[in-house]
């Protein structure tokens, strides 16, 4: 027995003030009585009335009143364990809380804009869990995963320009932080949303993207700024200025942002200036994700017995007021019956619509109305989705309609169900049914791989079947005959491979045969070809050399021939020009040459003496002399 609110048990502590206030009542009607004359007259006018009957209706009364507060105890009888799973994905947001996001290009900043956003997004996140990334110069976990919503939205308001010590923009460092992060606590979907507005060049936030892709996380960029730049404007006024006193511009880096979504299989959004920052296109992917298991508990729902008590205590109350306290018996009269009879006539009995649905249910399922019988046990479900025993009905309904697969999920949600084992055991054996006549199924298609499956499913319910119930002989039977029709299957499973084998290998044979033939067959073709080419090659080479020695021989001919009329040619202008030259001299030309070749033919005696005549020096110059006048002249080659 269990009770939905035991204070109120409480009240029984207030029945003996009941019973002591209605012994007061009794003593002060008699003390009252008294006042008026003599108790043994009064006796006598107060002799029709019962005290027994008086006590009575008072004992009713209390015993009414302990009953109600039973009621109202809602006492609970029998229970119902029913899972509650709760699915969702894991979520880190890491927002940049560098001075850039002081900017004022979105109002009223870039820092408060964002967690304003942040905070609606949480707000509409349902059964999954998110924590919170501050990042700056480097990065902390403001707040691990939660469902508790309410918690992570307080601690993004306390997140401000201070809220990371070392300044900058480490994006790298924040994925970092959140692929460690999940790595501790993560269950299902992996997510993280970064929001910034810089640049990193230090930090290598390319190569952590790529970790976190391999560790299965996807990251959703959001840059907030302008990439043309922005001041920053600090909490005095004034703006941030470099080293070399230059005004800062902060520069939205979004190619980095994409490259880094990119990797991760993420997308990248440019904040809207004048608009929200695009987080319901983000919440709309992260509907799309696959959600995954992140609590799972079974809450036990019992069931509440109170009418058991509320009913004797309108029964009790009703024979109360119809008892009188006069001595005049205890019969009750006709009207006082037919008051007591009403509640049962029209039907305030103990029994519910539930049960009378479900015997209905039972009724058709014997007369083998089976659809009949499917849509009372289902209008019966409506009332009690959580049953197991009308998901065990339904199974059995789906089972003789041949629908194995639907009746499978109903064992199967009947045997989580179940406390008693061999009710559980009864959802195993229909489970290995089922199977086994889906296996049959596949048998009749000649889907043998399918049909051993199905076959060793059957075996595996069977033996939890055994195990549950041992005593009982049915499972166990079943059992033989699925393994007996198993091995059956693969025997003729393997045979077919081995025939499917060997016809591969025959078709693989003759395909090599055939191949081998073309192969032959193509070889004597290029060998025939090649022939030819050859014969066809030397014919060719022949009648170029043919040409060749006709063409040689021919050029010879013309060689010779224009030799020969080029002599020819050249001798007859010899021989015009010798007779013109004959013609020409005259005589005295003719005589003068004669005697300039005598000139030459000075004996050697006289030329020795006019030798001797003269120094040597006159003699080389006479001889240099001689040589140039008479040079080209027949007789000057001597040595004069």
């Amino acid at each position: 027995m269990h009770f939905g609110t035991q204070t109120v048990l409480y009240g029984l502590f207030g029945l003996p003030l009941v019973c002591l206030f209605y012994l007061w009542v009794f003593r002060r009607k008699k003390s009252l009585l008294s006042r008026m004359g003599k108790w043994e007259l009064v006796q006598r006018l107060i002799d029709s009335t019962s005290k027994t009957k008086q006590l009575i209706k008072a004992g009713i009364l209390v015993v009414c009143i302990s009953l109600l507060i039973f009621s109202l105890s809602r006492p609970q009888y029998g229970s119902i364990e029913r899972p509650i799973t709760r699915k969702g994905v894991d979520m880190y947001i890491a927002i940049d809380t560098s001075l850039s996001m002081m900017a004022e290009d979105i109002k009223p900043n870039r820092l408060v804009r964002a967690k304003n956003q942040l905070k609606g997004l949480i707000h509409r996140l349902r059964g999954d869990r998110v924590g919170i990334i501050s990042f700056a110069g480097t990065a902390f976990i403001q707040c691990p995963l939660t469902l508790d919503y309410g918690l992570a939205q307080n601690i993004l308001d306390t997140i401000d320009y201070d809220s990371v010590p070392v300044q900058g923009t480490a994006i790298g460092e924040a994925i970092r932080t959140a692929t460690n992060a999940f790595d501790r606590s993560a269950k299902g979907e992996k997510l993280l949303i970064l929001l910034t507005d810089g640049e990193d060049h230090e930090t290598d936030p390319l190569g952590a993207a790529s970790q976190a892709a391999k560790a299965g996380l996807k990251i959703y960029a959001i840059g907030i700024g302008s990439e043309k730049g922005e001041p920053i404007r600090l909490a005095n006024g004034s703006f941030k200025k470099d080293k070399q006193g230059h005004t800062v511009n902060s520069r939205l880096d979004l190619e980095l942002l994409q490259k880094i979504a990119q990797l991760t299989g993420g997308k990248t959004i440019k904040a809207n200036p004048t608009g929200s920052l695009e987080l319901d296109a983000i919440y709309g992917e992260i509907g799309l994700l696959k959600k995954q298991t992140l609590r799972s508990r079974t809450y036990t729902i019992y069931e509440e017995r109170f009418q058991y008590f509320l009913l004797p205590v309108i029964l009790f109350l009703l024979i109360e007021m119809l008892i009188n306290d006069r001595k005049k018996g205890m019969a009750l009269p006709r009207t006082a019956v037919l008051i007591l009879v009403l509640p049962l006539i029209f039907g305030f009995k103990l029994s519910d619509s539930l049960s009378k649905t479900t015997r209905k249910a039972n009724q058709s399922f014997q007369n083998k109305e089976y659809e009949k019988a499917l849509e009372m046990y289902k209008i019966a479900q409506v009332e009690s989705p959580e049953s197991p025993e009308l998901h065990f009905n339904i199974g059995s309904v789906l089972l003789k309609e041949t629908k194995y697969e639907e009746a499978i999920k109903e064992f199967e949600q009947a045997a989580a169900l179940f406390k008693d084992p061999a009710r559980i055991a009864d959802s195993h054996y229909n489970i290995g049914v089922a199977e086994y006549r889906m296996a049959e199924q596949q048998v009749s298609m000649e889907k043998l791989q399918e049909a051993i499956k199905e076959l060793e499913g059957a075996m595996a319910s069977n033996q939890q079947a055994m195990k549950r119930n041992p005593n009982d002989q049915d499972p166990k039977y079943n059992y033989e005959q699925s393994k007996r029709l198993w091995k059956q299957l693969l025997e003729k499973l393997k045979q077919q491979n081995k025939e499917q084998q060997n016809q591969k290998n025959e078709q693989k044979q003759q395909e090599q045969q055939n191949q081998d033939e073309q192969k032959n067959e193509q070889g004597q073709q290029k060998q025939q070809e090649q022939q030819q080419n050859q014969q066809n090659q030397q014919k060719s080479q022949e009648e170029q050399e043919k040409q060749k020695q006709e063409q040689n021989s021919s050029q010879q001919d013309k060689k010779q021939q224009e030799e020969a009329r080029e002599k020819k040619t050249e001798q007859q202008k010899q021989n015009a020009a010798k007779a013109e030259e004959k013609k020409e001299e005259s005589p005295e030309a003719q005589q003068q040459k004669k005697q300039e070749a005598k000139i030459g033919e000075m004996s050697e005696q006289d030329a020795l003496r006019l030798l001797s005549t003269l120094s040597d020096e006159n003699k080389e110059a006479l001889k240099e002399a001689l040589k140039r006048q008479y040079k080209g002249r027949a007789g000057t080659q001597k040595d004069w």
